[in-house]
């Protein structure tokens, strides 16, 4: 094979590997100019602890039980959030161990978040969010702005819509006549001396509102202690005490009965109109707030039948 024809057939080989080289070039500039391939969103699973029992309940409901990592030792409700560790409660919140549980948020009541615990959290970069509770409509938002917050807005909207229908079912039950009505909301069950009632601005004041009734409180604190003679005072139409807790027994309620009894100048223990209230729901202003509506409801429906 003569020289001439060897360089011949090398440029043609060159020539072929010059022409792909170009076209390969060609193709990776096009590529590199195009805009990327959309990439399907990435799942969200937040993972949530809970230090407020009606929070907890309130994230079950929304279907969102299955993110929550971590409870308050108060939280019981419902029965599977036993499954979830306790991380203490109130004063005595185990900021470590949640640390080390690494979560995405920690949903506290609005008075946690203005307390020692907003600086612990902050201080670890640890997201927390604060929920009001203090009046109906404060428990609506807060349960809007949660299934909001995590995706849950359709099972926020049911909720609510319910709630429309209980407020609107008491509402239009409520008496012409406007009964007093007294809600003991925390006392020692073997002891009337001193009682912690509802006062002004909080939810309890606002269904008694719905359901037809005023407030025998017309001082301006939210819950005031009071005295048995500051209730004799007040000479409530129907008393509502509200007693929980797991040592709470038919005992109990028959006792509390029975010191009311002890004091029958007062209206709504002269016509038994005292009801003693032992369900976890009756202190806890989440999603099971419509079963305080539809029960003081029926109070005072039961009330206006005797007038």
């Amino acid at each position: 094979m003569n020289k001439k024809f060897c360089r011949q057939i090398i440029l043609a080989v060159l020539a072929i590997i010059a022409f792909f080289a170009v076209e390969r070039v060609v193709k990776s500039q096009k590529a590199s100019d195009a805009p990327p391939a959309p990439q399907p969103p990435a799942a969200t699973s937040p993972r949530i602890v809970s230090l407020v029992p009606s929070i907890t309940e309130t994230l079950f409901m929304l279907g969102l039980g299955e993110h929550v990592i971590a409870r308050s030792d108060h939280c019981d409700f419902p029965a599977e959030v036993a499954n979830r560790p306790a991380v203490g409660s109130l004063g005595s919140v185990n900021v470590e161990e949640i640390a080390r549980m690494e979560p995405d948020w920690v949903i506290l009541s609005e008075a946690q978040a203005q307390s020692k615990l907003h600086t612990a959290f902050a201080n670890l970069r640890i997201n927390h969010l604060g929920v009001p509770s203090d009046s109906l409509d404060d428990i609506m938002q807060g349960i809007w702005e949660l299934g909001d917050k995590f995706g849950a807005q359709d099972n926020a909207t049911v909720w609510l819509e319910q709630l429309d229908k209980t407020v609107t079912a008491a509402r239009a039950a409520a008496p012409e006549k406007k009964p007093r009505v007294l809600i003991c909301a925390g006392r020692d069950p073997g002891d009337l001396r001193r009682i912690h009632i509802s006062g002004k601005g909080n939810f309890y004041e606002d269904i008694i509102e719905i359901a037809g009734g005023v407030n025998a409180y017309d001082g301006k604190l939210p819950y005031p202690m009071v005295s048995l003679e500051g209730i004799a005072q007040m000479n409530p139409d129907i008393i509502i005490d509200i007693i929980t807790g797991p040592s709470v027994d038919a005992t109990v309620v028959a006792d509390a009965l029975y010191q009311w009894s002890r004091l029958p100048s007062i209206k709504a223990v002269a016509t038994t109109d005292v009801h003693v209230l032992t369900d976890s729901w009756a202190v806890r202003p989440g999603p099971r707030i419509g079963l305080v509506i539809e029960t003081f409801s029926m109070y005072i429906q039961k009330w206006d039948e005797k007038q």
